[in-house]
């Protein structure tokens, strides 16, 4: 069976959603076997690492706590193509107050050569930028790495900052949050 989207978490959820099919089919909710091949195959999931952009590659990503920060940083790292070959990997990064915001940027900053912190405009629950800057500052000193860290006041700002300076061959992610994904969408689709 094939199935789209990068990452080892999409072989998980679709045995999850192989399983509940199953079980379905057992109380009464048959489907045939190419139904659900065509289903996997055409199933995309807009914001889940999902490649916006070439030259550079832009990836949007709606990791928004520590499972799916995880698996961003996982698939970036081992399957995104260019990632290793990338002379400057950036990461624009806002996360909702009511989330584990340290855990989140403990699993990301090592991976990026520049972070730009910023806040998603549409959505009360979003963490200042300036507390972003200084938890991000606290934890890369504290590992010893060396990301460039700044702020934007808006994410369009934040992206306009991010593209000045990328490369074809860079990468830059765009994560934390759903909101943020929302908001930055729109300059790609």
């Amino acid at each position: 069976m094939e199935i789209h989207g990068l990452g080892r978490h999409q072989i998980h959820n679709a045995c999850i959603a192989l399983t509940a099919l199953h079980l379905l089919s057992k109380v009464g909710f048959p489907r045939s076997f190419r139904e659900i091949r065509t289903g996997l195959a055409e199933y995309r999931h807009a914001g889940r690492i999902e490649i916006v952009h070439r030259a550079p590659t832009v990836v949007l990503d709606v990791a928004h706590n520590e499972a799916s920060m995880r698996a961003l940083i996982e698939t970036l790292v081992e399957q995104l193509p260019n990632w290793r070959l990338a002379k400057q990997r950036t990461l624009i990064l806002a996360i909702s107050r009511d989330k584990n915001q340290r855990e989140m940027l403990e699993l990301a900053l090592g991976h990026f050569d520049r972070v730009i912190f910023t806040r998603f405009l549409n959505n009360p629950r979003a963490t200042p930028q300036s507390q972003l800057l200084e938890w991000g500052q606290e934890i890369c000193q504290r590992h010893q790495w060396h990301p460039r860290l700044e702020t934007a006041e808006t994410p369009q700002l934040a992206w306009s900052m991010a593209q000045a300076e990328l490369g074809e061959a860079d990468v830059c992610c765009i994560a934390g949050s759903l909101f943020l994904a929302a908001e930055l969408r729109s300059n790609f689709v």
